[in-house]
This record gives C-alpha cells, structure tokens and sequence, in this order.
C-alpha cells in the first residue's frame, strides 16, 4: 500500500471564476522579465558625454577614454600599442566617441551583452589571384616562379602550371613570372 503524496491533476491554483490562475512564481517570472525589458535598454543607451581626448597612441587613448566615458573597454594591449588615435573633443555618445577616436585605424569597436566596448582589428576585404602558366608548346609551365612585388610574396606554379596568391589586398597588382627556360613574363593590370 502506497502512502505517498499524489500529484493533482489539473491546474495547481483555481480563481473563483472557474478558471486557472497562474502560478505565483510565473507571475514574478513575468514581472522581472518586463522590468528587464523596459530597464535594460535604456541602460545600453549611453547618455552624450564630453570628451576630450587629444590624438595619441591608441593603447593611451582607450584608457583615457574609459575613464571620461566611466565604461570598460577591453582590447589587446600588443595589437592597439602602435596604432595612433584621432582628436575627440566634443559631446558626444560614448558609441560614436569611440568611433570617432578609432578612424584611420584598422580596429572597430563593438558592445558585448555585458555592456563593455571590445575593440579589435577590422577585417578587410580581400580577393585571390589564381592563374595558369603555359609554354610555347601549350604544355604546363611546371616550377615558374611567380612573384607579387608590391605584396613581396611569391609561389611556384604547380605540375598543372597553376598558381594562386590567398587573402590579397583589393587594388590593382603586377605579377611578374620567371622561371628556368621561359622568359620573365609582367603581368599587369589585374584588378582585385
């Protein structure tokens, strides 16, 4: 024989109507998620604040401008260290003063969920070259030695006399190829 508490079925609180009321730790549930709503965004929207931070290092900069923004801003010391800032004096919203100190640089800054600025280096956009080598007689140039002078970097063609440069800076670029047998062959004009 079991001796043990049932649940009960059905709703666990019943309003004088007839029908269910909810549970009261749903309704708290429910009042602290539409305080969180209201309260929260309004704690993400800074106030404008006046800065007044002249141009030097970027490592210098953000901490001057943690402290006249009283936000955290979180970075890597070694990547910031030899860049240089912008002026920023003015009142400003501590999103587009910070903005505004990181032009001309390569780093962007963005707010994690905790509220804090974390500045990192910008991606830009790059393309590829890829191309194919062949001699005289329409056959592969195997092993041509393919240079990108203005990036200083270089690669060989391949047993099909392919060749690819990854991950290169949008502009126009010159290749030069070189190799054993074949004339040095300029290729100018290629666009990424």
């Amino acid at each position: 024989m079991n001796h043990g508490i049932r649940p009960r079925e059905g709703p666990a609180f019943e309003s004088s109507a007839g029908r269910p009321s909810p549970r009261p730790g749903s309704v708290l549930a429910g009042a602290l998620l539409l305080l969180l709503v209201s309260v929260l965004p309004g704690r993400l929207l800074a106030e404008p604040v006046e800065f007044n931070l002249t141009a030097q290092p970027l490592a210098d900069a953000l901490l001057a401008f943690s402290l006249q923004a009283k936000v955290e801003v979180l970075s890597s010391y070694d990547e910031v260290r030899p860049a240089q800032s912008t002026e920023v004096v003015g009142r400003y919203e501590p999103e587009e003063a910070l903005s505004r100190l990181l032009r001309g640089t390569d780093f962007v800054a963005r707010r994690n969920d905790k509220g804090k600025f974390v500045v990192t280096r910008a991606t830009r956009p790059t393309g590829s070259i890829r191309g194919k080598l062949r001699g005289s007689d329409g056959a592969p140039a195997l092993g041509v030695q393919v240079t990108m002078p203005d990036a200083h970097r270089s690669t060989e063609t391949d047993a099909r006399g392919e060749y690819e440069f990854a991950v290169v800076p949008p502009g126009i670029h010159q290749l030069i190829a070189a190799g054993a047998g074949f004339q040095p062959l300029p290729i100018v004009g290629i666009r990424v």
